[in-house]
């Protein structure tokens, strides 16, 4: 596998961020070329894999990221807050299969309707 150089931004490198909780991850991406032999962004979400915190709270429940009401469905604002709830609870309160699906995104109001005496900000 080869790199091809930007004329304008050589490497042109870029931290990667985790699509389910916006952090950091500790991946340096080296894309080279883009299209239009644009800049790199110096943080984007490249893959879908999940950080290493995220893969550790989907290994024990059903992630939760808690969103914006009304944010784009395709990529909405994150909160930054998280909930990691049973399989059993995934499946009986949001009917999400935890066998096909470890993490989903539910909306603030949501969350307050669902949890409001169990969560705290």
């Amino acid at each position: 596998m080869s790199i091809r150089l930007s004329k304008k931004h050589g490497l042109n490198p870029s931290v990667s961020v985790c699509f389910f909780c916006g952090k950091e991850k500790n991946e340096l991406v080296i894309p080279g070329r883009l299209k239009g032999d644009a800049e790199a962004p110096r943080k984007a979400v490249w893959s879908y894999e999940p950080c290493d915190e995220c893969k550790k709270y989907m290994s024990e429940g059903v992630m939760v990221c808690v969103v914006k009401d009304g944010s784009d469905p395709e990529n909405p604002f994150r909160t930054g807050r998280l909930l990691v709830i049973r399989d059993e609870d995934a499946k009986n309160i949001f009917n999400v299969d935890p066998e096909k699906t470890r993490f989903f995104f539910l909306e603030e109001s949501a969350v307050e309707m669902v949890f409001s005496s169990k969560v705290t900000a």
